[in-house]
């Protein structure tokens, strides 16, 4: 948790409320440098709550976060929850009994955005988990990735429980140089090495679309340093990507697809926002030493108008692209 201390225990309540019993399961309050006193809030939590643990640290980023709390966790299965979101009652009860009952590596479930409620003043809709949800056969993880009922938003560990001992055994860790796009690059690692996986249409999870979010932020600062983000992330999935080739077509086209859409971020924001105009050359260079440019299409995940295409056309054009970003930066 980052300053999020009107969120942080509605987040945590909702985990108390998933029909466990309370020595199956532990949770683990990460403050990263909150200055909100939202930790205030966990230690008054945790009084009446013995398997609730605080650990507070110096502002790392989620990626030291979650680093931090797969080397504390006790449990066989690990699944991140950001403070301001939240979980529909009774639903992880089932789905960690799906997960036991199948010895999966991972399972999967679903997420629904919601408006912020609290931001907004408005009273806490009461819901109810459909207990219908679809469930996969066990599948492994190559055939997960392209299994017809898996959300494109699976890259993110937050709609996943992952046995911990996956993370132990293939030294799986989020990288703390990348902002955005971190978690996928382990997530697609869980994918290609898990024998065991089950996918379900679960939407336990409730997304809140904070606007003061690290993801929803317009500060400037924080518009670049995700730009950059999208490029190291690309490269660092193309090579996982190519590494694993050989695993299924479907789940390389996949990938190759998703490479192309960070790609097209990095090179679209780029255009936008206060990226140096030598910075932008020396990228689209590496970015060919790579392979990776010009950029492909990413149908698959819903970027198939006309406009997107010409921006893809117009992305690819190399030279006549650095230039327009020269000029448009003239008169920033």
């Amino acid at each position: 948790m980052y300053n999020c201390a009107a969120y942080v225990e509605r987040c945590i309540l909702s985990i108390y409320d998933q029909g466990l019993n309370i020595q199956d399961f532990e949770v683990i309050a990460i403050n990263d440098g909150s200055i909100d006193g939202g930790e205030k809030i966990v230690e008054k939590l945790a009084r009446t709550r013995p398997n609730l643990i605080l650990l507070n640290q110096e502002n790392k980023g989620v990626s030291a976060v979650r680093n931090r709390g797969v080397e504390v966790a006790r449990g066989r299965y690990v699944e991140f929850l950001d403070a301001d979101d939240y979980l529909i009652p009774c639903g992880m009860s089932r789905l960690l009994k799906t997960a036991v009952d199948n010895d999966v590596d991972i399972l999967v479930f679903k997420t629904k955005k919601v408006e912020d409620t609290i931001a907004l003043g408005l009273p806490e809709p009461e819901e109810v988990l459909d207990k219908n949800y679809k469930v996969s056969p066990v599948l492994t993880g190559p055939e997960a990735e392209t299994y017809e009922s898996m959300p494109e938003y699976v890259f993110s560990v937050n709609y996943l429980f992952v046995r911990r001992q996956m993370y132990i055994d293939h030294n799986l860790r989020f990288a703390t140089d990348i902002a955005f796009g971190e978690d996928g690059i382990v997530s697609m690692q869980l994918f290609i090495n898990a024998r065991r996986v089950i996918v379900t249409d679960c939407l336990v999870h409730r997304y809140v679309k904070r606007g003061s979010s690290l993801c929803n932020s317009r500060e400037k600062k924080t518009q670049v340093n995700r730009i950059r983000c999208y490029k190291k992330a690309a490269i660092e999935f193309h090579r996982i990507n190519e590494a694993h080739k050989d695993r299924s077509l479907q789940g390389y086209d996949l990938y190759r697809q998703r490479i192309n859409l960070f790609i097209f971020f990095y090179l679209y924001g780029a255009m936008k926002d206060d990226i140096p105009n030598s910075e932008l050359k020396a990228g689209i260079k590496e970015l060919r030493e790579h392979g990776l440019y010009p950029i492909g299409t990413f149908e698959r995940f819903g970027y198939s108008g006309f406009k997107n295409k010409c921006l893809i056309a117009f992305c690819n054009t190399g030279w006549l692209f650095i230039l327009t970003h020269r000029i448009l930066h003239l008169f920033r």
